[in-house]
Parts: C-alpha cells; sequence; structure tokens
C-alpha cells in the first residue's frame, strides 16, 4: 500500500470489521494493542510506538513499568500476531485490506490485497519487472556524531519477490529508529534540524538481486556528502527466512547492529 494515512478510510473500515469478529470481540488487549499502533500510524506518530508507550498508553499499565523484567507487551504482541493470521487465513482471506505486524516490530503494515493483484497482472502482461527503486533515502538521526539513511533498492526484482521483501525493509527501519539515542517526541523541529547540521550524514545503500533459492543483498555505506564509499560489502538472505519471523527478525537485526557497530567505530 501506498502511504496509509491516503487510505484511513478503508484501514477504519477494516479495523471496524476485524475488532467486531468473534476472533477480536472477546480479545480486549489485543483490541486495545491494534488499535492503539494503527491510529499511531495513520495519525503520523507511528515513531512514537515503543513497548513503554504501548504498556502505558494502551493497556493503562504504570509508569514505572519496565519493559527488561516484564513480558507483557511482547507476549501480546505475539498473541495479536497469531490472531492476526488466524483472521487472514480464515475469515478475512478475501478482505481487501491486510494489516500485519512483523516479528520484532511494534508498527503494523497496510497493503490493498487488489494492489498486489494488480501489481502481479502488470507484470505478468509486460513480462518484465521494470520499475522504481523502492523510494528516497529515509535519514534517522542515529546519535550525536551521525545520521544514517538507509535507502533498499529492488528494481532489479519481479513483484512477488519485492512483497516478499518488504518485511525485511519494514523491520530494518524499525530496528533502526529503535537504535536512536534520540526520541523524536522529545525534540522540537528546530533542535531536530539543529541537531542533523552537526553529525555525519552517512548513506546505506542496499541492492538486492534473486540468486538461486536466496537473494544477494549487495550493500554500500557512504559519505552522502561527497559520495565517498567507506565500505562494501554483500549478505545472504535465504527465501526460507523470508516465511520464517524469528528467522527475519534474526537477519534483520544481525544486520543492523553489525552496521551500527561499524560506524560507530569510524573516527571523527
Amino acid at each position: 500500500m501506498n502511504d496509509p494515512q491516503n487510505h484511513v478510510d478503508e484501514i477504519h473500515e477494516q479495523l471496524d470489521k476485524m475488532l467486531n469478529h468473534k476472533l477480536f470481540r472477546g480479545a480486549k488487549r489485543s483490541c486495545s494493542f491494534l488499535l492503539y499502533v494503527s491510529n499511531k500510524v495513520l495519525s503520523g506518530q507511528g515513531y512514537q510506538i515503543k513497548e513503554f508507550s504501548i504498556a502505558v498508553d494502551a493497556f493503562g499499565l504504570e509508569t514505572t513499568f519496565d519493559q527488561q523484567i516484564d513480558p507483557r507487551i511482547r507476549v501480546e504482541a505475539k498473541r495479536l500476531r497469531d490472531r492476526l493470521k488466524q483472521y487472514y487465513e480464515g475469515p478475512g482471506r478475501n478482505d481487501d485490506v491486510i494489516i500485519s505486524m512483523t516479528k520484532g516490530s511494534y508498527i503494523p503494515q497496510f497493503h490493498f490485497r487488489s494492489d498486489q493483484q494488480q501489481m502481479a497482472l502488470s507484470s505478468s502482461e509486460k513480462g518484465s519487472s521494470a520499475g522504481s527503486p523502492t523510494g528516497s533515502p529515509l535519514s534517522i538521526l542515529i546519535d550525536k556524531r551521525f545520521n544514517l539513511q538507509l535507502l533498499f533498492l529492488m528494481d532489479s526484482l519481479c513483484e512477488s519477490s519485492k512483497v516478499s521483501l518488504q518485511s525485511f525493509h519494514y523491520l530494518l527501519v524499525d530496528l533502526l529508529f529503535q537504535s536512536s539515542k534520540f526520541e523524536a517526541a522529545t525534540l522540537s523541529l528546530s533542535e531536530i534540524v539543529s541537531q542533523q547540521e552537526k553529525v555525519f550524514s552517512l548513506l546505506w545503500e542496499i541492492q538486492a538481486y534473486p540468486q538461486g533459492d536466496c537473494f544477494m543483498l549487495n550493500m554500500k555505506l557512504l559519505l552522502e556528502s561527497s559520495g565517498i564509499l567507506i565500505r562494501n560489502f554483500q549478505r545472504k538472505l535465504n527465501q526460507a527466512d523470508l516465511v520464517d519471523e524469528e528467522s527475519l527478525f534474526e537477519a534483520a537485526r544481525d544486520l543492523v547492529q553489525d552496521q551500527l557497530d561499524f560506524c560507530r567505530r569510524l573516527k571523527s
């Protein structure tokens, strides 16, 4: 789906339909969880979704909640993912709006089934997967030394492969946001702009292409201002990992941690 903020009415209709189904009606916490995170994304505040905010704002827990020792949000997240999977494999298998939440992330993803079908049809009619990259770089302020711009390129892939890799892309973005030393909600716009001017801007470019039964990720780390290449490396992503939530999360987490460790070792 394009920007979910352009499809607020359709998504709200889908949420109403799902939350009134028997799979959700008796699951108060799953309903509260899904409504909270969905409304945050639809209002443009997805960056505020954290384990602590879900505990306090969605579930009404005390501000003394400690996610390091209290697993309740992670447990409820798994229950919600399982419930979404069960819904879309059963009563919602023909619903147009698809809502999912990748393991390791609390940010929901929204897709139109009709969009996916149209993309597959267009790809078939053209006999190729010509398309544009997945958008402009997303800039994330990591700490006082640098920000990281992530550019995930999938223009050489067919539409079905792009759909398969989307969850991995979303996970990378979410993990980078979680790694940021800055809480955007506590900074004014002027403070964010001022901080951006003081840091090095690095571009992490990922080019994905198929290789047998896996995807190869060709990655470059460049100094954004000059295009100077700092790092060039590859990773293999098995297609089997894309359908296993735990393997997908571990692959994304390890990749982000490796890249951030490398960036933080760079001398000014």
